[in-house]
């Protein structure tokens, strides 16, 4: 659903943020920092974790979006 989105991997040594889509950072392990060469790891689970809870949340808003659009075309709007 999101895996072309890019998202933003910060280095736990100097603190730059390189960005990569999601599909890349599910399949990789690591990446090196642009900035000082330190290998940061993909492979722990909060950058999983992240994207799963982001994925869950867009799928609620669409889910309300929809609700919310049926809801909108049953209504009667008046004019007072």
């Amino acid at each position: 659903m999101f895996d072309n989105e890019e998202i933003g991997i910060p280095c736990p040594e100097c603190g730059h943020e390189t960005s990569r889509p999601v599909a890349w950072v599910k399949a990789n392990d690591e990446l090196p920092c642009r900035r000082c060469g330190t290998a940061i790891v993909l492979a722990n689970e909060k950058h999983l974790i992240t994207i799963e809870q982001v994925a869950r949340n867009m799928t609620k808003l669409r889910r309300s979006l929809a609700k919310f659009r049926r809801n909108a075309r049953g209504a009667r709007w008046h004019r007072w």
